[in-house]
Parts: structure tokens; sequence; C-alpha cells
């Protein structure tokens, strides 16, 4: 049905929308102390978000077929 269009969509904007802003704490604590050498634990939650998300969006488009 078309109703179920529009909250699919809108998880997968989002779930776009939260892969790409995953990175920024990652990035501002590189600069801040000059070094990758530890991972921020933000942008390791973001991710796992970012990446059930887009499970979710999968699953309901029905994807693998």
């Amino acid at each position: 049905p078309a109703t179920n269009q529009v909250p699919i969509e809108t998880l997968g904007s989002v779930a776009g929308a939260v892969g790409m802003i995953g990175f920024v704490p990652q990035v501002a604590r590189t600069v801040r102390r000059g070094t990758a050498g530890d991972l921020s634990e933000w942008m390791l939650a973001i991710f796992v978000v970012k990446t059930a998300l887009w499970m979710i969006y999968g699953v309901l488009k029905r994807a693998w077929r």
C-alpha cells in the first residue's frame, strides 16, 4: 500500500543522514587531539544505529528480492 511508502522512505532518509552525521564526532576528536589512535564512542554508537536503520529499511522494502 502507498500509505506505508512514506514511513519507509523517511526511515531510509534518516538512516542516510545519521550515517553521514556519525563521522562528525570522530573527525572533531581527531582534529582536537591530533591523532586518530582511538575512536569516539559516539561515532561507534551512531554507526550501530545507522546500520540498524538501514537493515530495518531493507527488510521493509524487501530488498533481498
